[in-house]
């Protein structure tokens, strides 16, 4: 007795094979599906505000400074949105701990949405600096925003926002990108 085939293939290896390749395509289609949003934002077009900065040297080693920062990003409109609505504002409070202008910081982060709620999160990153030939500073910042929760509808949310920002003081320039994904715990 022939067994029905397809190509060569019986039907019950094409459907083995068939198994094999759901079984394989399924944790990425889980993935896309499980709730988790992309996140994608300008950072170097947000103007930064400093509302206070400190620099405190310490003497345990040349050029050793701790700085203390409050800060917030205008963010244009329709850059980006947490849930459906937009962020208008990220502040920041944190500090830096740097030896000749390089090393590392961390913040707590707010993000303050068109409709007034907020989205919490928690920055680490570094702060690498190179001096440029005509003796001024380059500076690129990279870390991460862990989001840990905020109010209203957004109480649940979790996440994480890679950030990267090249700054040129002497130049007045400023580029960033900020990309990640967030989610709403059950």
């Amino acid at each position: 007795m022939r067994r029905p085939s397809c190509e060569g293939f019986s039907v019950i290896e094409l459907w083995c094979k068939g198994c094999m390749v759901l079984a394989w395509l399924l944790p990425v289609v889980t993935v896309a599906a499980d709730g988790r949003h992309s996140v994608a934002f300008d950072l170097g077009s947000a103007p930064i505000q400093y509302h206070r900065q400190y620099r405190l040297p310490v003497d345990d080693r040349p050029k050793h400074v701790l700085r203390i920062y409050d800060l917030s990003r205008q963010i244009m409109p329709g850059s980006f949105n947490l849930g459906s609505v937009a962020v208008t504002t990220i502040r920041e409070w944190g500090s830096s701990d740097l030896v000749d202008e390089n090393g590392t910081e961390s913040a707590y982060v707010v993000f303050v949405l068109e409709d007034g709620n907020r989205v919490f999160g928690r920055y680490r990153g570094t702060v690498q600096t190179r001096r440029w030939p005509d003796g001024s500073r380059h500076y690129d910042i990279r870390g991460a925003i862990d989001l840990t929760g905020g109010t209203g509808a957004l109480d649940h949310i979790r996440g994480t926002i890679s950030t990267w920002q090249a700054l040129d003081p002497g130049a007045d320039s400023s580029q960033g990108r900020a990309e990640g994904e967030y989610w709403f715990e059950r």
